[in-house]
């Protein structure tokens, strides 16, 4: 699972641009199902899928996340819950998938 997170991160992210946590659990559905594996999907926000995973590999270097910025409200008006975090490979996380093929 997490060297399939790596590589999915690696497909969905652009330069200048890391990959929404949506983009990538459906990526790696995508993947699973394209392998014959399973077709169900845990979809929650903000996560969608990737964590504990994606935490684990933010924890081992491989992966930056970044949870957004604040956005600015009333005083009155309550917090939003987030929707969506950003993911994006480490130095350390590109070079651990490195000659990966997903499909093998």
């Amino acid at each position: 699972m997490q060297l399939d997170l790596l590589w999915v991160v690696s497909q969905e992210e652009e330069p200048g641009r890391a990959a929404g946590t949506k983009a990538v659990g459906l990526a790696l559905l995508d993947l699973w199902k394209r392998r014959g594996g399973p077709h169900f999907w845990k979809s929650s926000a903000p996560w969608h899928g990737t964590s504990p995973h994606a935490s684990v590999l933010q924890e081992a270097g491989l992966v930056a996340v970044d949870v957004g910025i604040a956005r600015f409200r009333r005083y009155d008006e309550p917090t939003e819950s987030p929707q969506e975090y950003w993911l994006s490979l480490t130095a350390v996380g590109r070079r651990a998938i490195d000659g990966f093929d997903p499909m093998s």
